[in-house]
């Protein structure tokens, strides 16, 4: 017989992996903080975003952070969508530009990605399968596409995407919490 260990009555839960996903299909978005960095000699956009305030789910990203650092003070943002800019990804760079003025009347890209903190755009959210830490296959939502705030809420959920039979690397996917953070480490 397991005796039970000291503080398990207070031990907060942790590792439960189902956990309330995005729901598949738009969302409007809205930008926390954008850098640009180089990953594999590209230089890429990241954008840390949550589910804007007019969202069914807003505030999701935070409340996943909040959880992770309840978890581990060395958590990460967890809503973060990259977009490369040089080479083949130059087209789809000036695409997201694009979809960011237009969802944010007036705002006109200057090349200072601090100039995106606060604006909104839609992002086109589908489940993605993956292989947890666990070494289990699980399912998690996130952006495949981005489209201008006022059509991404009518736009048709894609359709899942499976993993071919080779596994991929394991993202980690933590259950929501509630608090709200101010800093945002990506």
């Amino acid at each position: 017989m397991i005796r039970k260990p000291e503080g398990y009555e207070q031990a907060p839960v942790s590792g439960i992996s189902d956990f309330e996903s995005v729901t598949p299909g738009g969302h409007i978005c809205q930008i926390r903080a954008a850098k640009e960095e180089e990953r594999n000699g590209t230089r890429q956009l990241v954008i840390a975003f949550d589910l804007a305030a007019d969202d069914a789910q807003a505030g999701y990203y935070g409340n996943l952070y909040a959880q992770r650092l309840h978890d581990n003070v060395d958590a990460k943002w967890p809503g973060v969508y990259r977009q490369s800019i040089d080479g083949k990804g130059t087209a789809f760079f000036k695409g997201l530009v694009t979809v960011i003025e237009r969802s944010n009347p007036g705002y006109i890209w200057a090349w200072d990605e601090s100039t995106l903190k606060g604006k909104l755009f839609g992002g086109v959210f589908r489940r993605e399968e993956y292989v947890g830490t666990d070494g289990k296959r699980h399912w998690i939502s996130r952006i495949c596409a981005v489209r201008s705030v006022d059509c991404v809420l009518n736009v048709e959920a894609p359709a899942d995407k499976p993993l071919a039979d080779a596994p991929a690397q394991p993202v980690y996917a933590p259950a929501a919490g509630s608090a709200q953070p101010t800093d945002l480490p990506f």
